[in-house]
């Protein structure tokens, strides 16, 4: 992997892309209701909390 690219299968929604990727950097946890996200991290990639719980 090189330093421009994000591990596994993001779908390609830039905004999206920027807020996971900001939150690897800074080890910070997602709180978020996008399904997409919550998906990606499943696999372990960034922390996401579901915020509709």
């Amino acid at each position: 992997m090189d330093g421009n690219s994000l591990p596994g299968a993001l779908h390609g929604d830039a905004a999206d892309r920027i807020i996971v990727a900001t939150a690897r950097h800074l080890g910070a946890v997602l709180v978020t209701a996008d399904r997409k996200i919550l998906d990606y991290g499943s696999t372990g990639y960034v922390r996401a909390i579901n915020a509709q719980r």
